[in-house]
Order: C-alpha cells, then sequence, then structure tokens
C-alpha cells in the first residue's frame, strides 16, 4: 500500500461524509496550501536564526534581486507579499538594524528610495543560502520531469490568479 499524507487522509474522510464535495479533485491545491503553510513555518524558524521577521527577509530579497538598483517603497511593497501599510514600519525596523538606508529620490522631492546597506547585503546573502539550499534539498526528491510538469501546471494556477508579470519590483 502507498504512503498515504495528510491530504489523503482528508479526502478519505470526506469521501466518508458523502457530502458530494469534489474534495478529490482539488486534492493539488490543498497539498499546494499545506505545503506552503509548513514552508511558512521553516521560514519563521530561519528568520529567528538571523534576527528577522518573514516579512523583513522577503523585502531584503526583494532588495537584493534588484542590487544595486534602490527601490521606492512601493516598488520594494510590489515585490513583496506584504500590504502596502506595512511596508513604512518594515522599513523603519530594517533601518534601525542598518540592514536598509533610506536616500531621498532624485525624481521626486517627496519620495524616497530606498538602499541595501553591506550589512544587509551579507545577512540576506547567508539567509538566502540556508533557505535555496533547504528548498533544493525538497525538489532533489522529484524527477527532472516531475518538476517540468509541475512548474508548468503551478504557472498556469498562478496566472489564472495573478496574471502576466514582468518584474517583481517594478509597479
Amino acid at each position: 500500500m502507498k504512503e498515504r499524507d495528510y491530504i489523503d487522509a482528508v479526502v478519505e474522510e470526506w469521501d466518508a461524509q458523502g457530502t458530494g464535495r469534489p474534495i478529490a479533485s482539488v486534492a493539488l491545491l490543498l497539498r499546494i496550501m499545506r505545503i506552503g503553510g509548513i514552508l511558512e513555518r521553516e521560514l519563521s524558524t530561519l528568520c529567528a536564526r538571523y534576527n528577522l521577521k518573514p516579512g523583513q527577509f522577503q523585502a531584503l530579497a526583494t532588495l537584493r534581486r534588484a542590487y544595486p538598483r534602490t527601490l521606492t517603497p512601493s516598488e520594494l511593497n510590489h515585490g513583496t507579499l506584504l500590504t502596502s501599510g506595512a511596508m513604512t514600519p518594515l522599513i523603519d525596523r530594517l533601518e534601525e538594524k542598518a540592514l536598509v538606508r533610506r536616500l531621498a529620490d532624485p525624481d521626486d522631492r517627496r519620495g524616497v528610495r530606498v538602499e541595501l546597506t553591506r550589512a544587509g547585503q551579507k545577512l540576506i546573502d547567508e539567509a538566502l543560502d540556508a533557505r535555496i539550499e533547504r528548498l533544493a534539498e525538497l525538489a532533489a526528491q522529484l524527477g527532472e520531469s516531475e518538476i517540468v510538469k509541475s512548474a508548468a501546471a503551478l504557472r498556469k494556477i498562478m496566472l489564472m490568479l495573478e496574471g502576466p508579470t514582468e518584474s517583481t519590483t517594478h509597479t
């Protein structure tokens, strides 16, 4: 008998209820949601090792992807999964830790740009290396064709939910 995961048990329990809900047809998405939750908990644990919150990790990673460019708070927000209201206090905390600095926006007298400091770059590079290593460890359990097919299917769902994206940091 093949190994059962949590979602197999959920599907079986719903089927036993006889409600007619098509739970088996959405099992893939239920697994994605569960995996996402588990990976978020792992990210929280990783962030704690680096004295970061997950949102700070996301912001630093976004700045690192854009490096050496600076980003406006709006561009930074676009590159994360955070709400716009959370961005100012998040930048404040990162600035207090000397991981980012605010610069006057040369194109907008009232605007600011956010720059990754050398300490911020060093910290996020270390944290990213640890995160990528863990994700690579998980992906290594899949064959090449499984990765290609899964990526194509998930891309199709993401495009339905978000639409196409040219850049993660340009609004």
